[in-house]
């Protein structure tokens, strides 16, 4: 494999990149955010600092991860709730809290609802099709 490169998988991402293989598990990620000139991929267990474009890697991702706000894409899987805040949405996944653009808050709360009815994280990754029964 050449280095920096990115294989989507039915259940997973491979990333090659200089040294390293990577393999992240889409029901496992948290979220994505850009801070410029990487990309922070959170999980469950750990954080990815990886040198890509945002929406370039995040553009054939499964539709439950979607973007959020300009340099942010959550996985709704794991998103806990969403709240108005003041005058403001915002994700929640765990304590961590991610901003909602307002251009982007009717998409999330109907995606959010239609993948907390339709499917359910079991927790066992070895056993489901989650990531290909996307939203």
């Amino acid at each position: 494999m050449k280095t920096n490169t990115i294989n989507y998988l039915p259940q997973e991402v491979l990333i090659t990149e200089n040294d390293r293989i990577l393999s992240i598990p889409y029901i496992e990620i948290k979220s994505i955010v850009c801070d410029k000139p990487y990309i922070i991929v959170e999980t469950i267990t750990k954080r990815y600092h990886l040198t890509q474009n945002l929406t370039g890697f995040c553009s054939r991702l499964p539709p439950f991860i979607i973007q959020c706000n300009k340099s942010t894409f959550i996985n709704l899987l794991q998103v806990t709730s969403i709240q108005k805040s003041t005058c403001r949405y915002e994700a929640y996944i765990n304590e961590n809290s991610y901003l909602i653009a307002r251009r982007r808050i009717a998409e999330i709360k109907e995606n959010f609802l239609k993948v907390k009815t339709e499917l359910s994280y079991s927790g066992n990754c070895n056993h489901c099709n989650k990531c290909k029964i996307a939203v």
